[in-house]
């Protein structure tokens, strides 16, 4: 979803009849709403703002009081960095684990190596889990709302740092009188957006079941 020039948001919800994945029922919602109001923010909520090593920036929602968050970051090597020498195993992936207990945001961070023969591609080895793979602690922080910390250890490991801070969710419901609908077909009840996460509660007002929306 983008916001044009007038500061409007645009959707274009294009129907579609034939099946592709699942049926939606009617009315339906793009998160069902069991699962919706345990798992999207609302006003005073916090996220996890994250500055990647390639200039993007990205959110992790925290849901009061004790929701966790888990992620796997890819990791961009520091150029020209030099293994240590008979090192069998290079950096993978960046697994971030964190968790709001009150106003505070417990975050750990941990190196996940995989064997170098791997992941050069010469030994093709199916993997569904990172579980038992070397892993380095990088280190656990604490973090109040705006407070944010640079990770430089990874350095030592031959990783780019990032950048991780705690800032609000912004959790709100948008004005559905700014909402470009294109359809006959499906009714826009509510639209709820946090950060670049939102939630869409949409009803299909046609006689055929909807399988197919998109969004832009």
């Amino acid at each position: 979803m983008n916001t044009n020039k007038n500061g409007m948001h645009s959707i274009k919800l294009l129907l579609a009849t034939a099946m592709l994945f699942a049926l939606m029922p009617s009315p339906f919602s793009f998160a069902t709403q069991s699962v919706a109001k345990k798992a999207f923010p609302v006003p005073g909520d916090y996220a996890v703002e994250y500055s990647d090593p390639w200039g993007g920036t990205h959110y992790w929602n925290l849901i009061a009081p004790s929701r966790d968050i888990g992620n796997a970051l890819a990791v961009k090597p520091i150029a020209n960095w030099q293994m240590p020498i008979g090192q069998t195993i290079t950096p993978h992936v960046i697994m971030v684990t964190g968790r709001r207990e009150g106003d505070i945001v417990n975050i750990e961070l941990n190196l996940i190596y995989l064997p170098i023969e791997e992941a050069s591609g010469k030994v093709v080895k199916y993997r569904s889990s990172y579980e038992g793979l070397p892993t380095q602690l990088i280190g656990t922080y604490s973090l109040g709302l705006g407070e944010s910390v640079d990770i430089q250890r990874l350095v030592d490991f031959g990783v780019e740092p990032f950048r991780l801070k705690v800032v609000p969710a912004k959790a709100r419901a948008l004005d559905l009188n700014q909402i470009e609908n294109r359809t006959k077909a499906i009714q826009v009840l509510r639209i709820d957006k946090a950060r670049s996460t939102y939630l869409l509660a949409l009803k299909n007002l046609s006689s055929q079941k909807t399988t197919v929306a998109k969004m832009s």
